[in-house]
């Protein structure tokens, strides 16, 4: 059966095993510290844009024109991500860079959206390496200025409004040693208390 503590008990069993505890809290933070870094891994993550810009000089022209264009943004998004532009991207890297980037890489490195009411089109790319996904971001880029224009429904001009640079790059790590820490110390701490309260019992039946 099992016992019911009081609180005082529960206290008393506590502080009488409390090195055991912070032993095993610390084991905790150390192997899950430990795991987290060797399954440590960083991208990186390039960015370019190109705007949809408007050739038509008659002011109600351009407003029909505008809201034309931002009927397309979601279409155009697809456009760039399809199978079709990741070839022409990759035709557009140098024959070097081609031996380590296929069409398919490029597909699962890059993504493209836009904001609500916005006719730039941000194209990112993110791989292991910073150079590949710099010369992915741009060589989508590239490739938008013809593949947006033969879609556009006023025949609309496409600039490329930044190319993306190793100065410029996000990266992100994972996982979080610090996360991983603090989980193993919570882990470290729950055997803890369960073998805290186990040895309590078994001493108490002998």
């Amino acid at each position: 059966m099992q016992k019911n503590y009081s609180i005082n008990e529960f206290k008393k069993i506590i502080t009488k095993n409390v090195l055991i505890i912070i032993i095993l809290m610390i084991v905790g933070i150390l192997v899950a510290g430990f795991y987290a870094k060797k399954k440590q891994f960083t991208t990186y993550t390039a960015k370019s844009s190109v705007m949809v810009g408007q050739n038509l000089k008659s002011t109600d022209y351009k407003n029909s024109a505008v809201q034309a264009e931002l009927g397309m943004m979601k279409s155009y998004e697809e456009v760039l991500e399809s199978n079709k532009t990741m070839t022409l991207a990759r035709q557009t890297l140098s024959k070097h860079d081609r031996k380590d980037i296929s069409a398919k890489d490029l597909g699962s490195a890059v993504s493209v959206h836009t904001h609500p009411g916005s006719l730039v089109l941000s194209i990112s790319a993110t791989s292991s390496s910073k150079v590949k996904s710099v010369k992915m971001a741009n060589a989508v880029a590239k490739v938008a200025q013809q593949r947006v224009s033969t879609y556009s429904p006023v025949a609309s001009k496409v600039q490329v409004v930044s190319m993306a640079s190793k100065n410029d790059i996000d990266s992100t790590t994972k996982p979080s040693v610090k996360k991983y820490a603090v989980l193993g110390a919570a882990l470290g701490l729950l055997v803890g208390m369960v073998v805290s309260f186990s040895l309590t019992n078994w001493k108490g039946k002998n």
